[in-house]
């Protein structure tokens, strides 16, 4: 179910466990549960909180890959890593793709 995948990443990211949520999607994606954007999301802020900010680019990718719309805290995230990897480039190109696909505002 995937609102039960969804609820077991995000609690994964609150309590800091970021390396069990990729196998996390993994085994939903082996039982033909596709994770919404919402799944995908929860990982990547579980990802963007530990130590490995390159697999939340990489999941941030993936989103866009299969076509679901990321959110807006899926960008934060992301271009945080961004800033902890030191590709600001990267940061500046998730953000111009943020706000053409609708998803930035400016405060």
């Amino acid at each position: 179910d995937q609102e039960l995948f969804f609820h077991a990443t995000c609690a994964l990211g609150e309590g800091r466990q970021w390396m069990r949520a990729l196998p996390l999607l993994q085994e939903a994606q082996q039982r033909r549960i596709t994770p919404d954007v919402s799944c995908y999301t929860a990982a990547i802020r579980a990802f963007s909180q530990g130590t490995q900010p390159s697999h939340t680019l990489w999941l941030l990718n993936d989103i866009i890959s299969i076509q679901l719309q990321p959110t807006e805290r899926a960008y934060e995230a992301a271009i945080r890593s961004c800033g902890e990897l030191g590709e600001w480039k990267r940061a500046l190109a998730y953000l111009d793709y943020m706000f053409q696909e609708g998803q930035g505002t400016f405060p």
